[in-house]
């Protein structure tokens, strides 16, 4: 059978007629599976408008893989469901009702970084007893566990901080949603409204507050439940695969539909999992199997440290290279923490096996994406000192926030405590990173009032440092190419404009889910109007058809992505046309350390050099023979030439009004 084929059972799940339906599923059988196949049935069989159907999930990573199967099944029409995490759809209730729920308009979302600041300033003596309480507070929240004096005194201030500041966490998204659709009956019946059907996905990951909300919210129409009472990992965060039995009986359900069939392991890891877990307790009635044969038994070793678990890893990993000729990229070692990486990259190392750990999932993983947002936090708030001690900790040296802290008296805030920490002689590295950081936040405090509107505010922090002071231009400047460069791009774009001038339509066919991609870029091109190819038709004189082109069909997105480049660019002028570019040469090569060498400068005017300027400079220190081996100058050259003040004065007589571009920019000259 092909796996593309429901089994009967979970035909009978993606069929079932409309009212309550609970899916019980065992791992490997085809969860999520059911669930997209019963939102296609309810379209294509059914007649229920796209628009009127929720598809929900616990997870980030489980929200898009059920994004990327709907688009995958349905094309255009996926983007007409409402689909994603239950947090996503709770902030969205919360968005448009913040009064109602005791909230202030344009309330923001702390992150996990910044909620662990916070419990450390009403109480927490270190980072592990900081997310020991933020759980703990969890819990109370999402399943009403109670909490001693102490702990709730601690709460009651978190929840107060939080609130000064117009904030919320990941819990108050959820506990804050169910306690205002509990008391606002009138705002949960507006919602429910929304949706014909409301389908939820890994049911057996929700708390008891999560799946309060989900009745509310499927009130108007029909709810389709899928989970496993035997599979629920987030016992920690307040989930209970208990909901499962409390859905059958809320909804008067007499039997759910059970799927045994593992699709996923061999019988031989089933059977294992199967007598780990044979004496849990378990909610439902089912004997879950495979078909699958596998080629390797299961094999379980005990080790007395870390280090002889790494080296036994290290030694089998060579034996099954040398046996099978793999590369090494088709190796992968799993582990259950990321504290395990830390301890078995060295061995890999160490035995000179070439290795990549793989990078975290969440939001804030994204290097750029997190200073932005840090970024943002500390523009929106620049008075608050934990915006911007946890900018500090994404941006400088975690042992030096930690000195920072520490070194600095009781009731000291972050950016007193660093502002005395910045004044340490001029030498030390670790305050110049201070006062660089300082600096920073004070020009974040001026680009506010330098723009209106969210967008020209982010691209220009794009364009600034971020991360740990490095551009993301800077670090992927070698991989930009001219869009005129690429072949066929200049030609595909001539033809979209004449399809754009002549009102016809771009035709996108289909190609694997990849013509998604390009549809949307056509789109956030503003080009009036882009189709997909449904089945073979004829096109009209003035359209266009794109496709997989014949001799390399993995390129074509990129070429329709450098032809958009090239129609929007088409109109731009060379606007810097007069400018004074300057160049450094230096005594060495660290930034924060080096004297200059030698200044040199050209005045242009339309595009044209009219005068230049030239000194040599005494540094007052010796010059790197590395250095002089690059430039040319050595410590005789410069001997005797002013020093760097005088020739400034000169300089800036030079330079005058005009712009200045410097030839190695932020990475060297201007810093």
């Amino acid at each position: 059978m092909s796996l593309l084929s429901p089994t009967p059972a979970q035909r009978r799940a993606i069929e079932a007629p409309l009212g309550p339906v609970l899916v019980v599923a065992g791992p490997g059988s085809g969860k999520t599976y059911c669930l997209v196949g019963r939102v296609c049935h309810l379209i294509e069989r059914l007649g229920v408008a796209p628009a009127r159907i929720s598809a929900v999930t616990f997870t980030n990573k489980a929200a898009e893989e059920l994004a990327s199967r709907l688009e995958r099944t349905l094309g255009p029409y996926a983007a007409e469901v409402t689909r994603g995490t239950l947090h996503r759809l709770c902030l969205a209730i919360l968005r448009d009702h913040p009064a109602p729920a005791g909230l202030r308009d344009g309330f923001g979302i702390a992150d996990e970084e910044y909620q662990r600041r916070v419990v450390r300033r009403v109480g927490a003596r270190h980072d592990r007893e900081a997310v020991a309480l933020l759980r703990l507070f969890g819990r109370h929240r999402l399943q009403g566990f109670p909490l001693g004096e102490r702990e709730a005194d601690r709460f009651a201030a978190y929840q107060d901080a939080l609130r000064s500041r117009n904030l919320v966490d990941f819990d108050d998204i959820i506990a804050v949603t169910e306690a205002l659709l509990r008391e606002h009956p009138d705002i949960a019946v507006e919602w429910a409204r929304r949706w014909d059907a409301f389908l939820v996905d890994e049911l057996q990951d929700l708390s008891t507050a999560h799946y309060a909300i989900v009745r509310k919210l499927a009130q108007g129409g029909t709810l389709f439940g899928v989970g496993d009472d035997e599979q629920s990992i987030y016992g920690w965060a307040g989930a209970d695969p208990r909901v499962l039995k409390r859905f059958q009986a809320d909804f008067e359900i007499r039997h759910p539909i059970v799927i045994e069939e593992n699709r996923r392991c061999p019988s031989r890891v089933l059977e294992v999992a199967r007598r780990l877990i044979a004496r849990n307790p378990t909610l439902f009635d089912k004997a879950v199997a495979s078909n699958r044969e596998g080629e390797y038994d299961v094999e379980v070793y005990e080790f007395e440290n870390d280090r002889d678990e790494a080296d036994w890893i290290v030694a089998d990993l060579v034996r099954d290279q040398a046996a099978t000729g793999l590369p090494w990229g088709e190796h992968a070692v799993l582990y259950r923490r990321h504290e395990a990486a830390r301890r078995l990259e060295p061995a890999l190392l160490a035995a000179r096996l070439p290795c990549r750990l793989a990078r975290g999932q969440a939001f804030l993983d994204d290097r750029v994406l997190a200073s932005v947002i840090s970024s943002l936090q500390v523009i929106a708030a620049p008075d608050d000192p934990v915006t911007i001690e946890v900018f500090a900790a994404r941006v400088l040296p975690p042992a030096m926030v930690e000195q920072v802290r520490l070194g600095a008296p009781a009731g000291t805030e972050f950016p007193a405590a660093l502002r005395v920490f910045a004044r340490r002689p001029g030498g030390d590295p670790d305050g110049r990173k201070a006062r660089r950081f300082i600096r920073h936040v004070e020009n974040l405090r001026a680009l506010r009032q330098a723009h209106d509107s969210l967008r020209p505010l982010v691209n220009d922090l794009l364009g600034t440092l971020s991360g740990r002071y490095q551009s993301p231009l800077e670090d992927r400047y070698l991989d930009l190419t001219d869009p005129l460069e690429c072949p066929g791009a200049a030609e595909l774009a001539d033809r979209l404009a004449r399809t754009a001038e002549r009102g016809g339509t771009v035709w996108v066919a289909p190609d694997y889910g990849v013509e998604l991609a390009v549809i949307g870029m056509l789109r956030a091109a503003r080009i009036s109007s882009v189709r997909r190819i449904a089945s073979p038709q004829l096109l009209g004189p003035n359209d266009l058809r794109l496709q997989p082109n014949e001799v390399r069909p993995e390129c074509w997105p990129l070429i329709v992505f450098k032809a958009l480049q090239v129609l929007h660019t088409r109109g731009l002028k060379d606007r810097l046309r007069d400018y004074v570019a300057f160049d450094l040469e230096t005594t060495d090569d660290d930034v924060g350390e080096c004297g200059i060498v030698e200044i040199a400068a050209v005045r242009v005017r339309n595009g044209v050099i009219v005068e230049q300027f030239h000194e040599l400079v005494d540094p007052c220190r010796p010059i790197h023979p590395t250095a002089s081996r690059v430039h040319g100058y050595y410590d005789r050259d410069v001997a005797g030439m002013p020093c760097f003040a005088d020739i400034w004065t000169r300089f800036r007589e030079f330079v005058q009004q005009d712009p200045l571009v410097a030839h190695n920019g932020t990475r060297f000259d201007v810093p």
